[in-house]
Formats: structure tokens, C-alpha cells, sequence
């Protein structure tokens, strides 16, 4: 061949290059074949939105097939680490948020930090996506988000608090008659993530406590101040009771409430606020897990079924199948206005901590905030004391 024809050639090639990368550098996605079983423990609404995910991703992957079997939730954990430790099990496990560091650390589940990069991950509740990472290692997805959120009765106060100090002042200025501003729930639980949204942190990530600081007077001086609110509570009912019936303006629970609250006073009249400054709510999820076991098509098909499950359009089959479903990802059409709130909400929300020190909490900070809030303790001290218990426990569950 001449030169010029050489030439010739390169350039049409540098031409095709071009091309290519102005649109993007496309190319055909890797066709993937395999089998995945799934365990889950969905409700009849979520299955029906998972059979049509999985109808439009067999669409587009024709050579993957699916088993899918139910399980009842209480049994589905046991189930799979029996299965799991004998090399056996689903390819991929839906299952609770809390189970990934144990089954990680027992070689049960995947490391899936390497399958999915920070750029598709971004798009991900942070708080929800936080609860997986364990040792280094992303163990797991979310796929959908509950948790604790703040609720408000538009006809009792009008306008969302922008501070802890403008929820205190607004709730006593509505409180009349039969009628509170606030009926606050201070149990741990419910009001552990306020230390975050005050800049503090329960524990290190590695477990041990870390909530005894000035953070963590803040945090026990600003639960003590709701009774400058209205009643509290810790730990019953009383304060969705009392807002179902219409007579208190804020209330903090779950959004497993949501439909039920939203029933007994009305949509147009309840409203989940974004967090004021200063406080903050536990995001949970469901988590989406794959067996350690998975190997070959089977695991590179079960990789391209999670990240599929994790895009706005699969999201979307879930939200349009089940009323109470909270996508975990952005970009996804929620039609409701209650539920756009709530996913606004959870985006100043703090992740449910998942690791098994978390264990050696619960007793012991509930503890010092009833002595704070019912006894008038002091927050200092109570903190002191709690972080020896909790250091005892955290020992304990280590085995040291």
C-alpha cells in the first residue's frame, strides 16, 4: 500500500474515532447468561413491582434465567446462613439493612465495593448506602428507604421549622386547649441521630463511643428542651395517638406510619418536613445482598441485575406497584407529594449503624437520656457514666 493510501486510511479511521467519542465512547453493553436465585421476603405489592423489574431486565437479557422464593422475614436470615455456610443459597438475598456486617464477617456476603464505582453510587441515598460499608467494604445495596421523620399537622402550625429553637417557640405558641404544638418522642431510637445533626457522632466507626463530648451535652440539653414544647415520650404511642386525632402539630415516627397518619387527618392537612438544623433521623432500608458463593455467569448476571434494580426506571416499577415504597435513588418519578417529602427528608438523615457494637447502646444511652429528660440529670455527668457502660458492653460483644 502507497503512502497515501496509508494515509488515506488513518484519517477516515481518526474520522471514526471522533465519532465515536463525541457520542459518548457507546458501546454495546456485555451480554450476560446465567441463573439467579433470590431470596426475599416481600409484600404482595413489592412483588408484583419485582416481577415487572424483572420481566424489562429478562427484556434486555433473554439469557438469564430467574428462581425466586418466599420466605417469611423472621425466617429468612437463618435460612440463608445455614445455606450460605455450606456453599449453597441464593445467588442474591433481599434482606435487612442490619444484617450485612454479620454475614460479612462471616464470609456469607460479597464485597461489592468493586462492582459498582463511586459515580453510579452517588446517585444513592448516602445515609441508606452508609449502613452497607463495614470494614472497608460496601456489603450490600439499598433499594428502598424507610425510617424517622418529622411530621406535621399543617392546620395546627402552618410553616415548617427551620431550627430546633423555631420548632420550641412555634409548638408553644399553638399549644391551646385540647390542642399541643409538639408531642416529641425522645427515645433513643428515635432521637440518636439529633447528635449527628448537632455535629457530633454516637461511636467511632469502628464502635467505640464517641458521644461523650460537647456534642453530646447539646444533644441531651436539646431532647430535655421538647418539654418546652409539649409532652414527650419514649417508647409508646401516645403522641401518633394524639396526632391521629388531630390534636398535636409535630410529631417524630416512622414512616411505616405514613398512610395511617395521612388516613385519620387528611392528606392535604400532613406534611414530613425536611430536618430543622440541629436534629436528625435514622434512615433504614432494605438492603440487597450477593451470596459470597456466587461465582461465574451466575455472579457477573447477578451483579447486572443489582445495578438494573438500582437505576430510577426499576425504582419506578416499585413505586408505581406498591403506595408505600421510598425510592433509595435519585432521579425516580414518586407521584405523591407526601412521599416527596419524605425522600427530601431522609436526604438530612442519618444511616442506621449497623455494626454489631451497636448492641451495646441501646440500654445504656436510653438510660441517660430518661435520667436527663425525667430526672433533670446532669448531661455531663449522665454522659460519663454511660460511656463506662457502653464501653463494658462493647468489650463484652468483642469477647475481650
Amino acid at each position: 500500500m502507497n503512502t497515501r493510501k496509508l494515509f488515506g486510511w488513518m484519517s477516515v479511521l481518526l474520522v471514526l474515532s471522533l465519532v465515536l467519542a463525541a457520542c459518548g465512547g457507546a458501546q454495546p453493553a456485555p451480554e450476560v447468561s446465567g441463573t439467579i436465585v433470590l431470596w426475599h421476603a416481600l409484600k404482595d405489592s413489592e412483588q408484583a413491582g419485582l416481577a415487572q423489574i424483572i420481566a424489562d431486565f429478562q427484556a434486555d437479557n433473554p439469557n438469564v434465567e430467574f428462581e425466586l422464593l418466599f420466605t417469611p422475614f423472621d425466617d429468612l436470615r437463618g435460612k440463608y446462613e445455614t445455606a450460605a455456610a455450606t456453599g449453597e443459597g441464593p445467588t442474591i438475598l433481599i434482606g435487612g439493612d442490619d444484617w450485612g456486617p454479620a454475614l460479612y464477617q462471616a464470609q456469607l456476603v460479597a464485597d461489592l465495593s468493586g462492582d459498582f464505582d463511586s459515580a453510579f453510587l452517588s446517585n444513592v441515598n448516602q445515609a441508606a448506602l452508609a449502613e452497607g460499608q463495614f470494614q472497608g467494604a460496601q456489603v450490600g445495596l439499598p433499594y428502598v428507604l424507610k425510617g424517622v421523620v418529622m411530621y406535621r399537622n399543617n392546620s395546627i402550625i402552618s410553616e415548617a421549622p427551620a431550627s430546633a429553637e423555631d420548632l420550641v417557640s412555634m409548638a408553644s405558641a399553638a399549644t391551646s386547649g385540647d390542642i399541643v404544638g409538639a408531642d416529641l418522642e425522645y427515645g433513643f431510637f428515635f432521637s440518636a441521630a439529633h447528635l449527628y445533626g448537632l455535629g457530633g457522632q454516637l461511636m467511632t466507626p469502628e464502635g467505640d463511643p464517641a458521644f461523650n463530648t460537647d456534642a453530646g451535652v447539646a444533644w441531651l440539653e436539646l431532647l430535655a428542651s421538647f418539654q418546652d414544647a409539649g409532652p414527650v415520650e419514649n417508647y409508646n404511642d401516645n403522641d401518633v395517638n394524639l396526632f391521629k386525632a388531630g390534636n398535636a402539630g409535630l410529631i417524630i415516627d416512622g414512616t411505616w406510619n405514613l398512610a395511617d397518619l395521612a388516613g385519620s387527618i387528611g392528606e392535604d392537612n400532613l406534611s414530613i418536613d425536611p430536618w430543622p438544623s440541629g436534629m436528625s433521623g435514622f434512615v433504614q432500608s432494605g438492603y440487597i445482598y450477593l451470596n459470597a458463593n456466587a461465582t461465574g455467569g451466575d455472579r457477573d448476571a447477578a451483579v447486572e441485575f443489582i445495578r438494573y434494580l438500582m437505576t430510577p426506571e426499576a425504582q419506578a416499577r416499585f413505586v408505581t406497584a406498591d403506595q408505600a415504597f421510598i425510592p433509595s435513588v435519585d432521579g425516580v418519578d414518586v407521584p405523591d407529594r407526601l412521599r416527596q417529602e419524605a425522600v427530601a427528608a431522609f436526604a438530612g438523615g442519618t444511616g442506621f449503624i449497623t455494626i454489631p457494637e451497636m448492641g451495646a447502646y441501646w440500654d445504656p444511652m436510653n438510660n441517660a437520656v430518661l435520667r436527663v429528660v425525667q430526672e433533670g440529670a446532669d448531661p455531663a455527668t449522665v454522659l460519663a457514666e454511660a460511656e463506662e457502660s457502653v464501653q463494658a458492653a462493647v468489650a463484652e460483644i468483642r469477647g475481650q
